[in-house]
């Protein structure tokens, strides 16, 4: 017998995280990531709609969780449908006007149960680029007067996240939720960068990472630079190039091989900047959406 009820604490999110632990190696980074949850589960409204599975003993088979609407799941497939009729209720009960989610191109499994659950496919998603850090990396080049350092700490968030509301054109980035992503146990703030104009604005940012729990289960040394974006005042100047350079570097003193990073496949100008530098496309996600209005 099955039981779901609502997300309660961290014991919750252990849970969860040691179900992502348990995938197979190649799948280990698949989003949602161990970071990944550990970031999102630090937001109040999106633990206010994550939702656990478990049977009779009270052993974790699945979670999902909405974010604004888009929804990442985990678990038994002998529950998928359970989960997704979930997502579609919490979703319709939010006032979201759709559910929405990304799945990998090659997760054969996966896109036939959203087809037959009514989703649409659609011509959008995101690409995966690597690129090897054994090969030279070029030192960065900077426009006169523009310097690359750490973010100050929590105390200079809210220019952060004013600057990514303005590079994204979006206001989905809040304060608390980028205070979680600076709260989880493997950020180092010597690896969130940022391009500071002379003025002193912040121009753009880099904010890259090291996955402990993932180099572990796969066996490889990978870390990631993402997500990357500059302020539109900024913009064409070769600032996000800079930051991938940088956090290049960084991460390959820390004994990292491979580096990793996701964009949309829209942003065109994000995948030329992370091409010039070595970065080659090994993945993509497709988008998928069900309109509930």
């Amino acid at each position: 017998m099955t039981t779901a009820r609502p997300y309660h604490d961290q014991i919750d999110q252990e849970r969860m995280l040691d179900l992502v632990r348990k995938r197979p190696a190649e799948r280990v980074a698949a989003f949602p990531s161990v970071i990944d949850l550990q970031e999102m589960l630090g937001v109040a409204a999106i633990q206010a709609h994550t939702y656990l599975w478990e049977d009779e003993r009270g052993a974790l088979l699945g979670y999902a969780l909405l974010d604004d609407g888009m929804l990442a799941y985990e678990g038994a497939h002998e529950i998928e449908g359970e989960m997704l009729a979930w997502a579609e209720a919490d979703a319709r009960q939010a006032g979201w006007p759709s559910l929405d989610l990304n799945c990998r191109e090659d997760d054969l499994t996966r896109l036939a149960a959203l087809e037959a659950f009514g989703f649409n496919r659609l011509d959008e998603g995101g690409v995966y680029m690597s690129r090897t850090l054994l090969d030279p990396i070029p030192a960065p080049v900077l426009p006169p007067g523009f310097t690359i350092r750490p973010i100050a700490g929590e105390e200079e968030v809210e220019a952060h996240v004013a600057m990514h509301r303005a590079a994204w054109g979006t206001e989905n980035m809040t304060v608390e939720y980028r205070l979680s992503m600076m709260r989880t146990p493997t950020y180092e703030r010597e690896l969130d960068l940022v391009a500071v104009a002379p003025d002193g604005r912040l121009a753009a940012y880099c904010m890259c990472y090291i996955s402990a729990d993932e180099n572990e289960l796969s066996g490889h040394s990978v870390g990631y630079t993402d997500p990357v974006a500059t302020h539109p005042d900024f913009q064409g100047q070769g600032l996000a190039k800079a930051l991938l350079l940088a956090g290049m570097e960084l991460l390959r003193t820390r004994g990292i091989d491979t580096v990793c990073l996701g964009t949309s496949r829209d942003n065109v100008a994000m995948q030329r900047a992370a091409a010039v530098v070595g970065f080659r496309v090994v993945s993509a996600t497709v988008a998928w959406s069900k309109a509930l209005s």
